[in-house]
């Protein structure tokens, strides 16, 4: 959804200000139909380059998740970060999430 909010909002930033362009200059389109296709492919390959990197890096963090649960103690590791552990005594509420699952609330977010 982001993505597409920020897509949105470049293109068009990207015609309002050619159209103030085009008032000052009249001849500043004249070569547009000949650029436009270059610069949509390259952001397009960009684009397509930083969601692929975002993915692989994060591909390590969904492969090592790993959520230990006991009766007095719950405990989360993941790759790349603190292993949490929250006691029992430190649990404030326990609610069934929208979509499936639970949140474990503790005084300390």
């Amino acid at each position: 959804m982001r993505f597409a909010i920020f897509t949105a909002l470049v293109v068009a930033l990207s015609a309002a200000m050619l159209g103030v362009m085009a008032r000052s200059d009249p001849g500043i389109v004249e070569p547009l139909p000949y650029s436009l296709p270059v610069i949509v492919v390259v952001l397009g390959l960009s684009i397509l380059t930083s969601v692929r990197t975002q993915l692989v890096r994060q591909k390590a963090s969904w492969d090592s998740y790993e959520l230990t649960m006991g009766p007095s103690l719950l405990v989360r590791r993941v790759a790349g970060l603190p292993v949490l552990e929250v006691l029992r005594t430190e649990v404030t509420r326990i609610e069934h999430a929208k979509g499936g699952g639970i949140t474990v609330s503790t005084a300390d977010r």
